[in-house]
């Protein structure tokens, strides 16, 4: 078992990415989905890394700045709170347009609750 320590922020790649999930492979791998260890080993562990390749961002000063693509997987903690915010929103625009509304709650005497 691997201790983490609270004082270094901590994500879930970085699990992932430590021996942990190699064992957890071994141990468990005839019960593992293939799509599961395509997303964390194939997406996952290389999202922002440049292993997916990158974007090259020049500048006239004759800087550049590589900006390594990410991988879009549901799975991935980064990419898939992206893809689940653009959805709500989605969501949100179809089943709430914008439109005015009133919130009225209506409730009953305790006098009159047997009746």
């Amino acid at each position: 078992m691997e201790i983490v320590s609270a004082s270094k922020h901590v994500s879930i790649r970085d699990i992932f990415g430590s021996s942990a999930w190699q064992t957890f492979r071994q141990q468990h791998g005839d019960r593992i989905r293939p799509v599961v260890v395509q997303n964390i080993e194939e997406k996952m562990l290389k999202c922002k890394t440049g292993e997916l390749g990158y974007g090259l961002l020049r500048c006239e000063c004759g800087k550049e700045k590589r900006v390594p693509f990410t991988c879009k997987s549901r799975f991935c903690s980064s990419c898939g709170k992206v893809a689940c915010d653009q959805w709500m929103e989605k969501v949100i625009s179809w089943a709430l347009p914008q439109m005015q509304y009133q919130h009225i709650v209506f409730t009953i005497p305790s006098e009159l609750r047997d009746f």
